[in-house]
């Protein structure tokens, strides 16, 4: 089963296209309640999908627990902090990417479970300091 697992803290069970497009969707103060960020996972597996929307860079995906998200060297690389769980997350510019990549990336998980082009991703505290 494939969970979603809101900034909010809630949990949907299964959630439709529809629900995860409008989640998209949400403005600023969505992104910034509870602990910032939202997941999807699949029920008994250790991986999930985080990711959550940046009204100026856009939306930052990232697999989880092996910290890779979507890399574009076209970019340049400087830090951007978001509050998770109260605390500022260091992501780097260039993994974020704008609405139609991150719905294919959210969907493509949500029906696969997986991503299918992540050799194309980076190790985020690759491309910048942790503490920075």
């Amino acid at each position: 089963m494939v969970v979603y697992y809101g900034p909010d803290g809630k949990f949907v069970n299964n959630p439709s296209t529809e629900f995860l497009k409008d989640v998209l969707n949400q403005d600023s103060a969505y992104w910034k309640q509870g602990g910032g960020d939202s997941s999807l996972f699949i029920e008994g597996e250790t991986y999930r999908l985080i990711f959550f929307k940046d009204e100026e860079h856009g939306f930052f995906i990232m697999r989880h627990p092996d910290y890779i998200a979507p890399f574009n060297p076209n970019v340049d690389v400087y830090t951007v902090h978001h509050d998770i769980g109260g605390e500022p997350m260091a992501t780097p510019s260039s993994s974020y990417i704008g609405y139609e990549a991150a719905e294919k990336l959210v969907l493509e998980f949500a029906t696969k479970g997986r991503n299918d082009n992540v050799q194309e991703w980076k190790d985020i505290y690759e491309i910048i300091e942790f503490d920075s």
